[in-house]
């Protein structure tokens, strides 16, 4: 929806659909999780509110789902057999499996990571870290900037 948003949205939409042959459009709200995008682009406000939200939810629908797995026995066992499916899903969100995400608009390597990270996301974030070197993650974004510089102008 190219006419949804403000100005900046709105040209933002018509200089990534011109200049990123893989763009796919914005996405709706409800399909941020299940989308073909490997990549989401939103201004800093609107990105902090979504990982909030989207922390406070898992949290709150795990804990559901803990309550309601403990009413019952059978639950219990249902629970047990599908654990390894769960935890696969689990790992699959869990900021300390990713450790931190690269912090874009610096020139080098910084990796940002939650506020409350533990040891393990930390270590992780070193990983990424140490992934983003041997990836040359600045000098792609670098020479991908210079290659459309012209259509920012």
């Amino acid at each position: 929806e190219s006419t949804k948003g403000s100005e900046l949205y709105k040209e933002a939409f018509k200089l990534f659909k011109t200049e990123l042959p893989n763009f796919i459009g914005n996405v709706e709200s409800r399909n941020l999780f299940d989308c073909d995008a490997n990549v989401l682009v939103c201004d800093g406000f609107v990105g902090n509110t979504l990982i909030k939200f989207a922390e406070g939810w898992i949290t709150t629908f795990s804990n559901l789902v803990k309550e309601k797995i403990n009413n019952k026995i059978s639950y219990k066992i249902g629970a047990g057999l599908i654990k390894p499916a769960l935890e696969e899903i689990k790992n699959q969100y869990d900021y300390e499996e990713h450790g931190g995400t690269p912090l874009l608009g610096v020139n080098g390597i910084a990796i940002v990571s939650h506020g409350s990270s533990t040891p393990k996301a930390i270590m992780n974030s070193i990983f990424v870290a140490q992934e983003s070197i041997n990836q040359n993650l600045i000098q792609d974004i670098s020479r991908g900037i210079h290659q459309h510089l012209g259509a920012i102008n």
